[in-house]
């Protein structure tokens, strides 16, 4: 699986088989030079939620082999509520940040090192952008990795205030597929929601019996 598909097609994981055995290509592992793993379920049974999301929490890729289905975090949060709390309860302040005239390929060695898949490009103390992992896919294919971030940043994002609830931040996730968003108040950038933060900080009462 090329980079090329994937950044085009904006698929962030698949698997693929080669001979009999399958194999997890992810967006991340392609441009961060590693290999990732999963667990493989086979749905003999029936899987409770909590179940569901111990697994996720463990493995971070489950497959399900007879419907053929791979899912992550990502996806678990996106029929799931959070609990009734505020974002600045559980938001991330140490974001990664870069000003506009920031390389990708600086930026891309701030990603790696912390293991990140975003990064926030600011303009007078306010988000003006986002690189995320297509972006720099994108500038890695046009050999453009010496360019401003701001050539490969998503513009046009959702933001939330401290007091906007989690519950509120994962909708906007869901309905953009944004899973990142910049928490700000009137003046400035305050830190960074993600779907790290909502997976943590489910409302998992609401469907453990």
């Amino acid at each position: 699986m090329s980079l090329e598909y994937m950044v085009k097609n904006k698929v962030d994981k698949i698997i693929i088989n080669e001979g009999n055995k399958r194999k997890l290509v992810t967006l991340k592992g392609l441009i961060f030079g590693r290999e990732e793993t999963f667990h493989e379920i086979n749905e003999g049974g029936t899987w409770k939620k909590e179940e569901i999301y111990n697994l996720i929490s463990k493995y971070h890729f489950l497959f399900f082999t007879s419907s053929n289905l791979l899912i992550d975090a990502k996806d678990f949060i996106k029929s799931e509520k959070a609990k009734e709390i505020e974002v600045g309860e559980v938001m991330n302040v140490e974001p990664i940040i870069s000003p506009p005239e920031e390389s990708v390929y600086n930026v891309l060695q701030k990603m790696r090192e912390r293991d990140e898949e975003y990064a926030i490009i600011v303009c007078n103390s306010l988000p003006c952008g986002i690189l995320d992992l297509f972006g720099v896919g994108k500038a890695i294919l046009e050999g453009r990795l010496k360019e401003s971030v701001m050539n490969f940043a998503e513009k046009d994002f959702f933001k939330v205030t401290p007091e906007s609830s989690l519950e509120t931040a994962r909708k906007l996730m869901i309905s953009s597929s944004q899973f990142f968003l910049p928490v700000v108040d009137f003046r400035t950038l305050l830190g960074s929601v993600s779907w790290k933060e909502v997976f943590d900080n489910l409302n998992k009462e609401a469907y453990v019996s």
